[in-house]
């Protein structure tokens, strides 16, 4: 990261524009990079100077705070619940409005839920294996023999959460 900018105290006026940096980043992506790749990408760009976030640090992240110097987790969750609902948005359209489902729209917005993901695990230090791994555990502790709706209402959460911490 670049050495860290100052600046004015909050004016009420928050700044969203992307920077000229992360325009930059984007063009020296690969088209499909390696989940490492990704998770290096996704940190630089995250890393790049917001007012917004900047604030965010300063006011957040002093001893005992809510997120402990790390604005990236909140950042990740904001964004996940963001595009998710821009995907539900998406999907309401055609089931509400009768209109077609715009596929392409639908893409990007996994892209943008994807890119929170990996700010998500980047910044708790697991990858995507990991965490995929852990979810399989933990449902084949809740559904050992299938799904049922009965199983899906009446979750053993003690002996979930025991699956999900044994070793690989």
């Amino acid at each position: 990261m670049t050495e860290k900018q100052e600046y004015a105290p909050f004016d009420g006026k928050l700044d969203y524009r992307p920077s000229e940096q992360k325009y930059e980043m984007v063009g020296k992506l690969a088209p499909c990079p390696s989940e490492q790749e990704y998770a290096q990408f996704v940190g630089k760009l995250a890393a790049c100077p917001s007012t917004v976030a900047e604030r965010l640090t300063r006011e957040i992240s002093v001893e005992g705070g809510l997120i402990d110097d790390n604005i990236n987790i909140l950042h990740a969750a904001i964004g996940i619940s963001t595009e998710a609902g821009e995907l539900l948005d998406a999907l309401k359209k055609r089931v509400f409005y009768g209109t077609h489902l715009d596929a392409e729209n639908v893409i990007e917005e996994l892209g943008d839920i994807e890119w929170y993901l990996q700010l998500a695990r980047s910044s708790l230090g697991v990858t995507r294996e990991r965490v995929i791994a852990v979810n399989v555990r933990k449902l084949k502790a809740r559904y050992p023999e299938g799904f049922t709706a009965e199983k899906a209402e009446r979750r053993d959460l003690d002996a979930e959460r025991l699956a999900m911490s044994e070793p690989g």
